[in-house]
């Protein structure tokens, strides 16, 4: 059994579960390749920590910057969209700003991306327009058939798999270096 966290709300992996039960989870829980939405070459940023961590912590799958702005981040080939990252894609890590959503559900969508993780806020906690916005692109995302965790969450973590979709360890391991000990 994976040693995973997802601290999220409880209703996102409620859902999730509801369609068709814990095996629909394996592409989010146990992901072969895992593109990054909002790419940094900082280590620090939130579009650059969940790469730093998964590149020291030795995931062995596809690792897929998504960012038009670079041609590579952190020593991996970037790419301008899911879509033109070609191959599967099982997770893509969401870190762009909430007006930039819906274009990156529509590249996931055309990218057959299975699950997304998404860190973006600025949607139901902001208010109705927010509230629908959210209603809308979890709509699009179910219609789809891609699993959503999120938005405004700090995603999950599974260490069997060595899989870190989110930007919460990095701070703790500059105090701790608990992210980076040998397992």
């Amino acid at each position: 059994m994976p040693q995973a966290t997802a601290p999220c709300h409880a209703d996102a992996a409620q859902a999730a579960l509801a369609d068709d039960g814990p095996a629909g989870l394996d592409a989010l829980l146990h992901p072969r390749s895992i593109a990054v939405v909002g790419a940094s070459d900082n280590p620090d940023r939130i579009g650059g920590v969940p790469i730093a961590l998964m590149i020291e912590r030795g995931y062995t799958g596809r690792l897929i910057p998504i960012n038009p702005k670079y041609a590579t981040v952190q020593g991996l080939p970037a790419f301008p969209s899911l879509a033109a990252a070609g191959g599967p894609i099982d997770v893509a890590i969401v870190a762009v700003p909430a007006d930039a959503l819906g274009s990156t559900l529509d590249d996931a969508i055309a990218a057959r991306v299975k699950a997304l993780v998404v860190f973006s806020s600025g949607l139901a906690e902001s208010g109705e327009a927010g509230k629908a916005f959210q209603q809308d692109l979890a709509r699009r995302a179910r219609a789809a058939g891609i699993r959503l965790l999120g938005p405004n969450c700090l995603g999950m973590m599974s260490f069997r798999d060595q899989v870190f979709a989110t930007f919460s360890p990095r701070r703790a391991r500059a105090r701790t270096g608990w992210a980076t000990s040998p397992s």
